[in-house]
């Protein structure tokens, strides 16, 4: 829970009503009516949905008590499951079959569904996200950090976890199989839509997926560089969207995938792929920035040359890896199986074995549940992701570096997009304003904080918004004015070794200074100077 937007949000839960579709009041034979306490259940669905609040195509709500519990299984039982309720009726049916230790161990309810249950992604927490003394990843699988996307407005999350679809049109079928067409998959560089590695070792791939959260419909995919899990539904499109995205779909035309002229809605195989093809222009982004390309990165450490890491993806040995949730139940349950965590934002972690990083992303506020934000986001974690990797991570680059990078990423996706971090058990109490320019104006005016006092810091959670706006912009300036020195830069900070040529991390201030005297020729106060002087034009180029 966390203030987020103004308001403070959380987990809420009402004494009995949960959310129904409009239907009469009848009931399966063999049941009786319910009690008053059910009926006052039923008269919160009603009046929810005639605030607008009730949700077309979710099922009866649920009355509270074990008597109710009952009372909704087998009112979910004894219903037909026709083509446009199957999904929902049997994701509602096992999910009151899954492990009851997971639910209490996540302080969920178990008669009664929360209403709603969505406080992710929309508190303002901060850093490393470390569970105690942070071990060396390099030789322990571990946290690389949380954080949580400031939010746009409130949104009432499906209490079951489930992904809803409507009945799917001929030209949504004819548009999946066309995607799954071999040829096709090979001219997009889709390798699988059913890849066996994805997860931590032991989760059992694909399948693992499936089998642990069968409250969700999944979907996945694998590319060069990334696999995917996603249970998001479909995503409807308005005209600036489509035409952010146009590229894609021509490519897609080229390809004989019958995308239409002015596609109303992504489907959830259509908005999968988008993002992996998205993501995979975003690794090519990555190399541009360090100067580097694919082959640069042989599969293990090579004794001649340059230190690369010990793998094909940036250095690590495994590629990137995402599971999008369409609600934060089934966040909160993956993460506490193989994170041992349970967080209200994204969490970012780094597995040892095998050696790859990965990503659980709670895509249930209602800003995130649209591409349109989701997408930064995702590039948010990306940016964190892509630096962590690069020539293995074995230690986490400066804070004020690594905040910044991803910030690039992440507004170069969506100028207008920010991501709070946090770190577990605490909470930067800052609401994040949307407006940087001010508070751009407001650094210039000041000139502060001066480089100095961001290399101070230890976690991304001690970043107030006015040093994470001048991280990134810091990180803007060096990329526009000396992109060549930026990835001596970044290669420098992220090749270090010790005597024994083992990575090391140990004085990354004093290894800083170093690399700008060497690379921009600068001291810390030419650094401020230098930024200080380009900012106002920067902040006058701002639209």
């Amino acid at each position: 829970m966390g203030v987020a937007g103004g308001f403070q949000r959380g987990s809420t839960e009402l004494p009995g009503p949960g959310l129904g579709s409009q239907r009469r009041e009848t009931y399966p034979a063999g049941m009786q009516a319910p009690s008053n306490r059910g009926k006052m259940a039923w008269f919160w669905k009603w009046s929810l949905i005639a605030l607008g609040i009730g949700a077309s195509g979710l099922q009866p709500s649920l009355a509270t008590g074990a008597e109710g519990h009952e009372k909704a299984r087998g009112l979910e039982r004894s219903q037909p499951l026709t083509s446009a309720r199957a999904g929902t009726c049997a994701a509602h049916a096992t999910l009151f079959e899954a492990p009851l230790d997971r639910e209490r161990s996540l302080g969920l309810p178990l008669a009664t569904a929360p209403f709603p249950s969505d406080n992710s992604s929309s508190c303002a927490l901060g850093g490393t996200g470390s569970f105690g003394p942070q071990p060396n990843p390099a030789s322990v699988g571990g946290p690389l950090e949380q954080h949580a996307s400031r939010p746009t407005g409130a949104s009432v999350a499906d209490p079951l976890g489930a992904s809803f679809e409507p009945a799917r049109s001929a030209s949504a079928d004819a548009l999946d199989e066309a995607l799954q067409d071999p040829e096709v998959m090979a001219a997009l560089g889709l390798v699988s839509w059913s890849p066996e590695g994805f997860g931590p070792a032991g989760l059992g791939g694909s399948a693992g997926v499936e089998e642990s959260l069968p409250m969700a419909e999944w979907l996945f995919l694998e590319t060069e560089h990334f696999r995917w899990a996603s249970s998001c539904g479909s995503d409807t499109l308005k005209t600036e969207d489509r035409e952010r995205l146009e590229p894609l779909f021509a490519l897609l035309r080229e390809h004989d995938v019958p995308v239409a002229k002015r596609p109303r809605k992504l489907t959830p195989r259509l908005r999968l792929l988008v993002m992996a093809l998205r993501a995979e222009e975003l690794y090519d982004r990555f190399l541009e920035l360090v100067g580097h390309a694919d082959e640069d990165f042989p599969a293990t450490r090579q004794a001649e040359g340059p230190y690369m890491g010990n793998g094909r993806y940036l250095g690590e040995a495994d590629k990137f890896e995402l599971i999008v949730h369409a609600s934060e139940r089934t966040h909160n349950m993956f993460t506490l199986d193989h994170m041992g965590a349970t967080v209200t934002g994204s969490l970012r972690w780094h597995f040892r074995d095998p050696h790859k990083l990965f990503a659980s992303v709670p895509a249930s506020d209602s800003d995130l549940r649209k591409d349109r934000w989701l997408w930064p986001h995702i590039a948010h974690n990306l940016g964190h992701m892509f630096l962590a990797a690069y020539k293995h991570f074995s230690y986490q680059p400066p804070v004020w570096l690594d905040e910044g990078f991803a910030l690039l990423l992440e507004r170069e996706a969506e100028p207008t997009s920010i991501t709070t971090e946090g770190e577990e058990g605490t909470l930067n109490e800052d609401v994040r304003a949307s407006d940087w320019k001010s508070m751009l104006r407001k650094i210039e005016r000041k000139e502060e904080p001066r480089i100095a006092t961001l290399m101070t810091y230890q976690t991304l959670g001690q970043l107030t918004e006015q040093e994470a706006a001048s991280c990134w912009s810091r990180v803007r300036f060096m990329v526009d004015e000396h992109p060549a020195a930026f990835a001596e830069l970044l290669g420098g900070l992220k090749g270090q070794l010790d005597s024994e040529g083992y990575p090391t991390g140990a004085d990354l201030p004093g290894l800083t200074r170093k690399l700008w005297k060497e690379h921009f020729e600068w001291t810390p106060q030419d650094f401020d100077t230098a930024y200080f002087a380009w900012l106002p034009g920067f902040i006058d180029a701002i639209e």
